[in-house]
């Protein structure tokens, strides 16, 4: 939407925390991944040991030579995604949101609303 000059305003849906919220999570995935390799390496209730550190991080020493086997199969050095707003069409399959008018209150009980609040 930024590279395309368009405003968030024009999507339907935002996120509530919008970009804060991709850096919070980003971080709580980091958080986890450390998390995940300092249980790994040092077991509860017993000592460092390499082949139950790799036994359960196995996705690491896999992840790491297939991405490398990735970029040089394909030549491409970039860490991001290039942003190009001749591939996106951002109005493709978009429909206008009519405006309904609001429903009238009806004269329901306290409970009902209550759960409205909420849900």
């Amino acid at each position: 939407m930024k590279e395309a000059d368009r405003s968030t305003d024009d999507l339907p849906f935002k996120s509530t925390f919008g970009i804060t919220g991709s850096y919070v999570g980003l971080g709580l995935v980091i958080v986890a991944l450390v998390a995940t390799f300092y249980i790994s390496l040092f077991p509860a209730g017993g000592p460092p040991d390499a082949e139950a550190f790799f036994a359960s991080y196995l996705g690491v020493p896999v992840l790491i030579p297939f991405s490398i086997g990735w970029k040089v199969w394909k030549k491409d050095w970039s860490i991001c995604v290039p942003m190009r707003v001749i591939l996106a069409d951002l109005d493709f399959g978009r429909r206008v949101a009519e405006e309904v008018p609001p429903k009238q209150e009806q004269n329901i009980g306290l409970g009902r609303k209550v759960l409205r609040a909420i849900f």
